[in-house]
């Protein structure tokens, strides 16, 4: 076994940035089928002992970390990614301007943001069913002013 070599900071953000990750995924898949903010005041809602705004702030909080330290991992290895686009660009083939991965990365990123900004399926879907599930909640209770809760009929 070796000796302890010292902190690393690279190997330190990209650990960061796998776990916040993975933890920014499970809040995402978890606020996805959270119940809307009224239902989970009238019913102290939890999940895993945390509130609908726990897990929000979880969310938010993880999202800003993922942000820093992912142009942190970039300033850590900007050598590396400055060498690697150089080196592609000067092995690059003339009569292929464009590489086709990076072309249909680029296709396909567009065709999402447009896609979810005027709604087309299948990322219409995806808003539906969260729309639905939010909608989902209020079913079986019927809340009129003055009257309390009651089960509807």
């Amino acid at each position: 076994m070796t000796a302890h070599q010292g902190f690393k900071g690279r190997n330190f953000i990209s650990l960061l940035l796998a776990g916040g990750f993975l933890i920014l995924t499970v809040t995402g898949i978890i606020l996805f089928f959270v119940p809307p903010g009224r239902v989970t005041n009238w019913t102290d809602w939890t999940f895993f002992w945390l509130t609908k705004q726990e897990w929000a702030a979880l969310h938010m909080i993880l999202a800003i970390l993922f942000v820093v330290a992912g142009v942190i991992h970039v300033i850590f290895n900007w050598r590396v990614l400055t060498h690697y686009i150089a080196e592609k660009i000067k092995h690059m083939d003339p009569t292929r301007h464009v590489r086709l991965e990076g072309l249909a990365a680029l296709v396909i990123l567009v065709l999402i943001v447009l896609g979810t900004i005027y709604n087309v399926a299948p990322f219409s879907w995806v808003i539906d069913t969260h729309t639905e599930l939010k909608q989902s909640w209020d079913q079986p209770l019927n809340h009129q002013r003055g009257q309390g809760w009651r089960m509807r009929e």
